[in-house]
């Protein structure tokens, strides 16, 4: 080992750019191929997600939940979460006060903003009623109005006729609500927050994302529904991609096996360089009697004692510094990366690159005895 060492510091005095250079080709190998197994990773599963139409999750109360008790629950869910939320879709039936009317159940669609619920704005203008919608204080403050249809031509109208209404008010689970608008969606629309506490919900929800769910955030939701429900809600199990067995993905191993390649590639020609100038030293280690095997394991010895700090150095200022800066554009790339994903890619890197140094270490001892070498001194 002390050869090993003793190299090492010849070379850097020696050889100082080189030297540098070996290290920032190790250094930034290493970067370059935990990026991309991330970034590419983040892709494989948003796009797993959409071909399995992942961006929903539908649950069902097995027994009763109020109006209030679901309130509590969305608020409990991380705003960081709640800001991916496109809606909580949620229904209200009215079979028994209007059993005669076909559209027999209150819809709607809420999100959290500031620890506020508020009617949901992206189902607000898919359904065409953005800009013909409460105000945002009464929707808010939960007013007793309501946006009816008045559509002659539209089924949806008969449906409310059928309503106790005297034409500016209409009667629904038990409170008298101002009618403020008109809309051609449903045969009355009221704010979520205007029912009664005690107003039971229907068995069936869903909740819908702007971006494909991921395993995290299906066991974050059912988490919360079910501790603060107390256990009066079923989540389907979904086939979700998990994050951290994504090195499975045979596009993924290719696409860093081949950054892997290439970097140990890079890092062996660097060092096929130095061993070129070194050529007289290792005729006279040979003359001195070191055999071929002690002489590769002295360089490849000499190898390793630089790629595994400036690996380690690689991945600690990865996770550290660059990680954090990618998790701010991708929000799920930390769950990528584990202990174990670290410990299989260095691997992967170090096994490569073993196999390329051995490769350029074995052509390098093929190099003529020192006596050839000595003539061709003499006859310069």
């Amino acid at each position: 080992m002390k050869y090993i060492w003793k190299n090492i510091r010849s070379f850097f005095r020696r050889e100082s750019g080189l030297f540098v250079l070996c290290i920032l080709c190790i250094f930034l190998s290493l970067q370059m191929m935990l990026a991309a197994y991330g970034l590419f990773g983040c892709y494989t599963v948003k796009k797993l997600a959409k071909e399995q139409n992942l961006s929903s999750i539908e649950y069902t109360f097995t027994e009763d939940v109020t109006k209030e008790e679901f309130a509590k629950t969305i608020q409990q869910v991380p705003q960081e979460l709640n800001d991916k939320v496109f809606s909580y879709h949620i229904e209200v039936s009215l079979a028994e006060e209007y059993p005669d009317i076909y559209w027999d159940f209150l819809r709607f669609a809420v999100c959290v903003q500031d620890g506020k619920i508020k009617s949901s704005k992206g189902y607000l203008k898919n359904s065409g009623l953005l800009d013909n919608y409460f105000t945002e204080e009464q929707d808010e403050n939960g007013e007793l109005v309501a946006m009816v249809c008045n559509d002659k031509s539209n089924s949806l109208n008969d449906d409310f006729l059928k309503m106790n209404t005297d034409g500016e008010t209409v009667e629904i689970l038990g409170q008298r609500y101002r009618i403020v608008g008109f809309q051609n969606v449903d045969p009355v629309i009221v704010p979520f927050l205007s029912l009664k506490d005690d107003t039971v919900l229907d068995r069936e929800g869903s909740i819908s994302l702007y971006e494909p769910v991921t395993k995290k955030d299906y066991e974050t939701f059912r988490t919360i529904f079910t501790r603060e429900l107390d256990g009066k809600v079923a989540f389907p199990d979904l086939e979700i991609p998990d994050l951290n067995e994504l090195y499975r993905y045979n596009t993924i191993l290719l696409v860093n096996l081949f950054i892997i390649v290439a970097s140990a590639i890079n890092f062996a020609l660097l060092y096929k360089y130095m061993l070129m100038k070194r050529r007289g030293t290792l005729a006279i280690f040979r003359v001195c009697g070191m055999g071929k095997g002690r002489a590769a394991f002295l360089y490849l010895g000499e190898c390793l004692a630089m790629v595994l700090p400036a690996g380690g150095a690689a991945l600690g200022c990865f996770h550290f510094w660059v990680l954090p800066a990618l998790a701010g554009i991708y929000e799920n790339i930390r769950e990528l990366y584990t202990p174990a994903i670290y410990g299989k890619l260095l691997g992967g890197y170090l096994a490569v690159t073993t196999a390329m140094l051995l490769a350029v270490i074995g052509l390098e001892l093929r190099i003529p005895s020192l006596t050839l070498w000595l003539r061709g001194k003499r006859y310069e």
